[in-house]
């Protein structure tokens, strides 16, 4: 067990033994009902305001990622719990500030740290007295009032990673160093959950990202219906959805039905 959890789990933990219990109630093609649930678990776990939910992926590497402000990482899919108006305008606002000269702050040092599993909070991640003069801070932080935030990162291989961004607002205590234990000790042990959250967005895949369609089907063909029953249930013909189904494979890299269930429970390709 990791050095940060074992402190914390020397003693049960009780609402993190029903997380994880609860969790491996979910089959593969309830992966993003799954994704919700831990996030209204952390979300209470921490007794956090909001919580986000980021595939990141290395874009680019070499001598191109030296040179790119996140040396080549990107987010590339964003899952809140509740979205707003305002929420979507400040996500697509951030997702564009990538892209700029300077890139965001929070995602140039998170870069930085790439490779390893952390958990941070905000004051550990930035000196305040320049942060909050920061375009990032004015546009993305002030919107909501946010006064403290955390960070727990999960690399799932060598160019994707998973984040969970806690959130509080106004007047309240920060996180803790018992918070980031216990955020790290709910995260640590779940590989497999993240690696499938990543495939259900299609975000392994680099810029071959899949298609609400695609990965609505991706999710049937993880499950035990036949082909002729998934047609029926996307209201389809059989020749129609096998069609599809051809272009997914190709488009994922795998062979057939037994080579996306290897690649969706981390078996080589």
């Amino acid at each position: 067990m990791p050095a940060a959890a074992s402190s914390h789990l020397s003693h049960p933990d009780a609402d993190l033994h029903r997380l994880w219990d609860r969790l491996a109630d979910f089959d593969a093609t309830r992966i993003e009902e799954a994704q919700l649930f831990v996030m209204r678990e952390l979300k209470k776990l921490l007794d956090a305001d909001d919580i986000v939910w980021i595939g990141v992926v290395r874009m680019a590497h070499g001598e191109k990622a030296k040179r790119d402000h996140q040396l080549g990482w990107r987010g590339r899919a964003v899952v809140h719990l509740e979205w707003t108006d305002l929420k979507r305008r400040v996500v697509a606002a951030a997702m564009k500030a990538q892209e700029r000269d300077g890139g965001v702050d929070s995602s140039i040092e998170m870069a930085r740290r790439a490779g390893v599993f952390r958990t941070l909070t905000l004051r550990e991640l930035h000196d305040m007295e320049t942060f909050v003069r920061s375009e990032h801070y004015q546009t993305c932080f002030i919107p909501f009032d946010i006064t403290d935030r955390i960070w727990c990162v999960f690399p799932v291989n060598d160019d994707c990673e998973v984040a969970y961004i806690l959130d509080r607002y106004g007047p309240r205590p920060g996180f803790s160093e018992a918070d980031k234990q216990r955020l790290s000790a709910a995260l640590r042990p779940l590989k497999w959950f993240h690696r499938q959250t990543m495939l259900a967005h299609g975000v392994m895949l680099g810029d071959k990202r899949l298609t609400p369609r695609e990965r609505s089907l991706c999710a049937r063909l993880l499950g035990k219906q036949s082909e002729k029953e998934i047609a029926l249930s996307l209201g389809l013909t059989l020749s129609t959805t096998r069609g599809y189904i051809k272009e997914l494979y190709a488009k994922i890299g795998v062979q057939g039905r037994a080579g996306l269930m290897a690649l969706w429970l981390g078996a080589e390709k």
